[in-house]
């Protein structure tokens, strides 16, 4: 057996140089990783899978340089040996390199995977697998693989197994095409691997199973590009040289750990990173921190950080941070170099402390002060510091306005306040800083004072002492009050009182003042006597009650509203005249203190003539009301004999100018005819008082659309109902079919006649108060400058309008009778939304609207 093993030639350099070399090639990447890099399970499952392939290599190459046939078959054998543990350990190494392995069960990994190479390894071993031994001139030695059961299942075993390893590398490929460095050892991996795979598959698969032709043992060669790449991503991209999840895991920390490399691409984040930004690290790992999170970064401030951290420098710094939900919050960041053992500083590591609660605790104390300012310049108030051992005070921003300083003169001395005070006030500013120094109280008075641009402003200033723990004044704190508005508009209101009486005595109003208690009229202007007829000494004999046309109590609760209000009450009432005449008057009242007293005053004006010709207007427009609901039904029945004329003529007359005479008169008397009924609805609309039809909306739908059936356009429409309302629903059902009937038409009218899907969807939905009513199209729309006149009567929107101007009109008055709310949304050749809200059995009225978009 040792004689056979051993039995090679050497000089087959063909051999070594596409066998052996890449072996050792493998071998060499082996020792490197084995011997410069940390030994983590990603390094540990990539080292064992490199031998294994080197091995393997390295067997197959010893076969091809076998001088005889039993040679050949041991190194086969071991070669197989290799081969078959090949398949698993590629597996184990692309799921934990991918990140996958959480998502496999081990147990069916080792079903599928491990336990078949253990089961092909007896087998092999005990010679179950067949293989057809023959010389090749290129390759010395051909190992055709027999169509046995055992042989061809191990080689569709290996198969699967390569297949499975592409599909998992170039799955991850795909899934981090946008991460900047995992795409690129993504793409090396499964691009190296790829290349043996397929050219095994073809050649030592396809070929001797399936066509029947000699093996073609290129799978060996061809692990050289797989070497290759691998090379690349160790050495260029760094796929096992950064790892430091392995390690920064253990630590447990309450701040937030990022790890980036010297460019700043994202190698590591903890937890609680992950929970401070919203972020799996999944989803962050290999993309640029800078553009992720700190973008609001200047450009200045990030080389600043980056020549640092390459000098190794630790600086702590603030930054805002934008999460994945979109929040900003604030960090402190402590960035540290990372340095590996040889010295090279490979990264930087980040630590995170979430100090938004203190920016916002600064934020408000900024706005505070803000708000202080705004407030102390809004009331002119201003507030000072008065410190004793410096005699300096430190007067606000306010405080310095008000004496017409800049802010950048708050600092002042006792005595330059001094000669700020009026000189007429003078003392009496100093006995009352005498006074509060000697009995250490506080103080409060008013003064003027002269500021330097010669304004005189008056100021109510108001003091109080800051004692030591020993109880000794230290200092005062006081605030200055600009009252200069206020003692003028005092003065102005004191002047105003004798234009005010004037006014109420000379006004063209009735102007009356009312006892409450005893109902005497305590003061009348010459308007409230001249209208009444009486005279100044009558009116102080009578009281309220004799102007009033109404009871005792109904004038007692009138005043009584007027106090309870507490504000200005307006209506309407009757007062009789002297001479017992009634007139309307519209009144506006309220109660108010005057001169210590309580009084109700009331100001008048008398609107009889507008309520005469307002029941005139009531009485004609009823009268017309009357007209048209009678002139409608009259004329309706001369226009159906015309048009049953214009019928019957036609079947008679075959002259074909007459023909066309009496088809445009009965065109005319049916649209006469259809406007007629569009008024007669309307009237009968406004005088609906009942609303106790209970509602089938499936048939009022139903029977709506049949009457469109023979429509213009109705056909080209496609009709969806949909009626979701189980409630019982309470309505006038004439009114209710009117509004439907009238928006169907609508919809069929104007219909886009260029859209080759015209539709008309009508959907009914139910709520705790009533039923919302949908019809929506996709016909013409309406311009967005008519919208709000299309519920006008006779409105139509252009000259080329088919309807009467009725429709909307009608619809919107019924609406309005069933006390609901119609919304419109249109936009042209898009379509139009009608949406209405009705309430079940509607009695009382509510607040009608009409919404535009």
């Amino acid at each position: 057996m040792e004689n056979d093993l051993f039995n090679l030639d050497f000089s087959r350099w063909e051999i070594i140089l596409l066998s052996l070399i890449p072996a050792f090639i493998n071998l060499g990447i082996l020792t490197y990783v084995m011997l410069i890099f940390q030994k983590t399970r990603t390094n540990i499952l990539f080292s064992i899978f490199v031998f294994l392939l080197g091995m393997w290599q390295f067997t197959e190459g010893l076969m091809r340089l076998s001088r005889n046939a039993d040679t050949v078959t041991e190194w086969l054998r071991i070669s197989e040996t290799f081969l078959i543990f090949v398949v698993p350990s590629g597996i184990f190494f692309v799921l934990h390199f991918t990140k996958w392995e959480k998502k496999v069960s081990s147990n069916l990994i080792s079903l599928f995977f491990l336990i078949p190479a253990v089961l092909f390894f007896i087998l092999i071993h005990a010679r179950f697998d067949s293989f057809n031994i023959i010389q090749s001139h290129s390759v010395y030695w051909t190992a055709n693989p027999a169509p046995t059961f055992v042989t061809t299942l191990l080689l569709l075993w290996i198969t699967s197994g390569a297949v499975l390893i592409l599909v998992l590398l170039w799955a991850y490929f795909l899934k981090n095409r946008k991460n900047t460095l995992k795409r690129p050892q993504a793409l090396l991996l499964a691009a190296g691997i790829s290349i043996p795979v397929l050219g095994g598959i073809i050649g030592e698969v396809i070929f001797p199973i399936v066509l029947g032709y000699d093996d073609v043992p290129v799978t060996v060669p061809l692990i050289t590009a797989f070497s290759v790449m691998t090379l690349v991503a160790i050495k260029k991209y760094r796929i096992l040289d950064f790892s430091p999840k392995h390690h920064w895991d253990q630590i447990i920390l309450n701040e937030g750990l990022l790890v980036v490399d010297n460019n700043g691409v994202i190698m590591y984040a903890n937890k609680t990173f992950c929970k401070l930004t919203g972020y799996r690290l999944a989803e962050i790992e290999g993309k640029f921190a800078h553009f992720l999170f700190f973008h609001n970064i200047s450009q200045e401030e990030l080389s600043r950080i980056t020549k640092e951290r390459k000098n190794k420098v630790s600086n702590p710094y603030e930054i805002e941070m934008t999460t994945k939900i979109g929040d900003k919050i604030w960090l402190l960041i402590n960035e540290s170099p990372y340095i590996e053992s040889s010295g090279k500083v490979i990264g930087s590591i980040l630590v995170h402390t979430d100090i938004t609660h203190i920016k916002n605790t600064e934020k408000e104390l900024r706005n505070n002060e803000l708000r202080l300012r705004n407030a102390q310049k809004v009331a002119h108030v201003g507030s000072w510091q008065l410190d004793f051992s410096r005699n300096e005070s430190i007067w606000s921003e306010e405080a310095c306005s008000i004496f017409g300083l800049s802010p950048e003169e708050k600092v002042q001395s006792f005595e330059s306040w001094l000669a700020f005070i009026h000189p007429e006030d003078l003392d009496v500013v100093k006995k009352e800083i005498e006074r509060s120094k000697s009995s250490l109280s506080n103080s409060s008075f008013k003064h003027r004072i002269i500021c330097k641009d010669g304004t005189i402003k008056y100021i109510s200033s108001v003091s109080e002492f800051e004692f030591n723990d020993t109880g000794y004044p230290v200092g005062l704190v006081g605030i200055c009050h600009d009252i200069t508005e206020l003692i003028t508009a005092e003065k102005a209101f004191t002047d105003s009182e004798d234009q005010m009486n004037t006014f109420i005595t000379d006004s063209l109003l009735c102007i009356y003042f009312i006892d409450p208690d005893t109902k005497k009229i305590i003061f009348s202007n010459a308007a409230f006597t001249d209208l009444l007829d009486y005279s100044n000494e009558e009116i102080a004999l009578i009281n309220t009650y004799d102007i009033f046309d109404a009871s005792k109590e109904k004038v007692d609760i009138i005043i009584g509203e007027v106090i309870k209000a507490g504000k200005i009450n307006n209506g309407e009432s009757k007062w009789k005249k002297k001479n017992g005449q009634i007139i309307h008057v519209l009144l506006s009242s309220f109660y108010t203190n005057r001169n210590g007293k309580k009084t109700v005053v009331v100001a008048a004006q008398d609107v009889s003539e507008r309520r005469n010709a307002e029941e005139a207007l009531k009485v004609t427009n009823q009268e017309l009301e009357t007209f048209i609901y009678r002139a409608s039904h009259d004329l309706r029945g001369p226009l159906a004999s015309i048009m049953g004329l214009a019928n019957l003529s036609k079947l008679e007359i075959k002259d074909e100018l007459a023909l066309k005479y009496l088809k445009m008169i009965g065109t005319g008397t049916e649209k006469l005819d259809y406007t007629l009924t569009e008024l007669v609805k309307a009237m009968e609309i406004r005088n609906i008082h009942k609303f106790e039809d209970e509602i089938n909306f499936e048939g009022v739908i139903k029977g709506a659309l049949a009457k469109f059936e023979f429509f213009e356009g109705y056909s080209r429409l496609k009709i969806h109902t949909d009626i979701n309302h189980k409630r019982p629903f309470i309505t006038n059902k004439f009114v209710l079919e009117t509004i439907i009937q009238n928006l169907i038409e609508n919809a069929i009218k104007y219909q886009n006649y260029r859209s080759a899907e015209p539709f008309l969807k009508i959907n009914i939905s139910g709520n705790t108060e009533g039923i919302i009513l949908v019809v929506e199209d996709n016909g013409r729309g309406i311009e967005k400058s008519i919208q709000n006149k299309i519920f006008d009567m006779y409105f139509r929107g252009s000259s080329d309008q088919k309807g009467t101007g009725l429709g909307l009109y009608l619809v919107k008055k019924g609406i309005d009778k069933l006390n609901g709310q119609i919304e419109l949304k249109s936009n042209e050749m898009e379509g139009t939304t009608f949406t209405i809200h009705l309430s079940s059995k509607s009695k009382f009225p509510l607040n009608q609207k009409t919404i535009v978009n």
